[in-house]
């Protein structure tokens, strides 16, 4: 027997399957918003779990701000450990500091060629014994690295032009003191002598030409000439002195003062006699 089936009312044609669909799906709207409800509470909830955690984390790390040993607390580094070793301690200055390796360490001995067996015999040598008092100084000359506050001079290379236009390019690099500064401007292939004036680097160009200015010209990065007080120099005169530098406490000088620069400029006067006492108790006087 064959079977008649139909999703329309045979009579009134009303689409009874899509009238069904539509009645359970209006059932099911608070359902749906129950649901929607619930995702939304959840997602909440998640946020405000981390939020808490994160408000944890916060005030965690502040309890730490209140230890004054955090803001005491120093590291430091060292970008060659194998050559320089550091260790902060607690009057350590925050910055960067180069170090420059200009020697290491090595064993050295040095022995006299010939021996003295005793101290009473004629050691047997011939010539003249010269003694002069010189330019030498009566204390040492100021470390580069207590100037200007401790902060030093910076290692670089300076460009330096007499007045006859000739130039040299000096590296201070190897300068530890103003001595080794002078020493460096003095042997440079120019016609300029350094010396001090006061507590300033003086220069004094010797070529006795007016072809050119006097000048002084940093190259590179570094503030060499700016840390010696020379910087931007470009005189048309023989002789410029620098920007008085900043001494360590309890230093007087620059430089080590020269005997000749005693007695108010008059020095200490030429060398008159050399008294000797030997171990004996016997005495000889030299004159000089």
């Amino acid at each position: 027997m064959g079977r008649i089936q139909s999703s329309v009312g045979l009579v009134t044609g009303t689409d009874i399957v899509g009238t069904v669909d539509q009645l359970i799906a209006i059932s099911a709207q608070p359902r749906d918003r129950l649901i929607a409800s619930t995702e939304l509470l959840a997602n909440k909830q998640a946020a405000i779990a981390e939020l808490t955690a994160s408000v944890i984390g916060v005030q965690l790390a502040g309890n730490r701000l209140s230890s004054s040993s955090l803001f005491k607390s120093k590291t430091s580094t060292s970008s060659n450990s194998d050559a320089l070793s550091v260790k902060s301690g607690s009057a350590a200055q925050v910055g960067t500091h180069v170090v420059r390796t200009l020697q290491t360490a090595s064993t050295h001995k040095t022995t006299s060629l010939q021996r003295f067996e005793a101290t009473d015999t004629a050691l047997g040598f011939t010539g003249q014994l010269n003694i002069d008092h010189g330019e030498n100084l009566i204390d040492d000359s100021v470390a580069l690295s207590s100037l200007n506050n401790g902060r030093g001079v910076e290692p670089g290379v300076v460009r330096i032009t007499d007045r006859s236009g000739k130039s040299a390019e000096i590296d201070f690099s190897s300068a530890r003191d103003m001595d080794d500064v002078i020493s460096l401007i003095n042997d440079a292939d120019i016609n300029v002598r350094a010396t001090t004036s006061g507590n300033s680097l003086q220069l004094i160009d010797n070529t006795g030409s007016t072809d050119s200015n006097l000048i002084v010209e940093q190259l590179g990065d570094a503030e060499t000439a700016a840390d010696l007080g020379i910087w931007g120099v470009d005189v048309a005169s023989s002789t410029v002195t620098g920007l008085e530098l900043d001494l360590p406490d309890g230093t007087e000088s620059v430089r080590g003062a020269a005997l000749s620069e005693l007695a108010g400029g008059s020095g200490v006067g030429p060398l008159t006699n050399l008294d000797i006492t030997l171990s004996d108790g016997s005495s000889a006087s030299i004159d000089l």
